[in-house]
C-alpha cells in the first residue's frame, strides 16, 4: 500500500474490553521527543519470550515464573537457569524444588510444594536463596500498596518506574496478582497468582494513570498483553501485604490489571458480579 493515503482511514483498535477509533490522515505527524504526545513506547527484553517454560499440571505458578525470569534475563541469569535445570526445561521446576523446597519449609528450606503452591514470603525467600547461590544481583521485592494520600497518576507513575527499571536492565519482573469478586453479595479475595512482566508501556502525558504491559503466565508459558490502571471503583478494599503481616485497606491500595486472558475464579461468579484483579507485588531489579 502506498505511503501517502488518498483516502482517510478509519482503524479500530481494542484491547481488556477499551474501544479507540482514531482517524489516518495522508502523511500523519510523527511526534518527536519534545512533543508533549511523545512517550509510551515499550521497554521490552531482548530476548524469545516463546522460549519461557510452563509450570506444567502444578501449584508452581511462583517457581515456574522466576525460572522464566532466570531463563529470559541477562546472560548471567541464563547461566544460572541452566545449571539449575541441568540444561531440560522439563526437568527445571522439578530440580528448583529438590534444591530449595520442601512441602513443610523444614530444614531451613523454602515452603512449597506441586499440590499447595508458595506464598508471597516464601517466594521472596526463594528468590533471594537463587540469586545468593548463583551470585547474581539481589531480586528485591517490591511491595506495591498505594502510599496515603498518593494520587492516581503518582501511584501509576512509581510502579511504572519500577517496572522499567528493571525491564531496561534486561531482568523481567516476577509479579503477584490477587483476584478478589463479590461471591454471595460478599466482596472477597477468591486466589492469587504469579506471573511474569517482559515488557512495559511509558507512561505518557495522554496517559498518566495508566498503561499497557506484556507478560508471560506460566499456565501454559504463554505470552500475552494486559493493562494496569488506577482508579475508583466501588468495592470494599483489598488485603495489603506488608512484610510483618497483612491488613485490611479500604478503597484502592493496589493497581488493577485487566486481563481478557487469565481467569482466576471469576469464571464461577456470577454473570453480573463485581470482580478485579488487583497487582500487590513485585519482584525485580529495582534500585538504580
Amino acid at each position: 500500500m502506498s505511503q501517502r493515503l488518498l483516502i482517510s482511514m478509519m482503524v479500530v483498535t481494542g484491547l481488556c474490553g477499551f474501544a479507540h477509533v482514531t482517524r489516518i490522515e495522508a502523511d500523519p505527524p510523527k511526534p518527536t521527543a519534545k512533543s508533549p504526545l511523545a512517550g509510551g513506547e515499550f521497554v521490552r527484553l531482548d530476548t524469545d519470550v516463546t522460549h519461557a517454560i510452563s509450570q506444567g499440571d502444578t501449584q508452581g505458578c511462583g517457581p515456574a515464573s522466576l525460572l522464566n525470569l532466570l531463563k529470559l534475563g541477562p546472560e548471567p541469569h541464563k547461566k544460572a537457569y541452566t545449571k539449575l535445570s541441568s540444561g531440560d526445561d522439563s526437568l527445571a521446576l522439578k530440580l528448583l524444588a529438590e534444591n530449595y523446597c520442601s512441602a513443610n519449609g523444614a530444614e531451613g528450606k523454602v515452603k512449597y510444594s506441586n499440590r499447595t503452591g508458595i506464598d508471597d514470603p516464601n517466594l521472596s525467600r526463594l528468590c533471594n536463596a537463587v540469586a545468593t547461590d548463583f551470585e547474581l544481583p539481589p531480586i528485591e521485592t517490591l511491595y506495591t500498596t498505594r502510599k496515603k494520600g498518593e494520587s492516581n497518576p503518582d501511584f501509576a507513575k512509581r510502579v511504572n518506574e519500577a517496572l522499567i527499571a528493571s525491564l531496561s536492565r534486561g531482568v523481567p519482573v516476577l509479579m503477584s496478582i490477587d483476584s478478589y469478586g463479590e461471591r454471595e453479595k460478599k466482596w472477597t479475595k477468591l486466589t492469587g497468582h504469579y506471573m511474569l512482566f517482559t515488557g512495559v508501556q511509558r507512561i505518557s502525558k495522554s496517559n498518566p494513570s495508566s498503561f499497557l504491559v506484556e507478560y508471560v503466565n506460566p499456565v501454559g508459558g504463554e505470552h500475552r498483553q494486559a493493562f494496569v490502571y488506577a482508579g475508583r471503583r466501588k468495592h470494599d478494599g483489598a488485603f495489603a501485604h506488608f512484610k510483618n503481616g497483612d491488613e485490611w485497606l479500604k478503597n484502592d491500595p493496589y493497581l488493577c490489571l485487566s486481563s481478557p486472558y487469565t481467569d482466576l475464579g471469576q469464571g464461577k461468579l456470577d454473570g453480573n458480579a463485581r470482580h478485579e484483579f488487583f497487582l500487590t507485588i513485585l519482584f525485580g531489579q529495582f534500585s538504580r
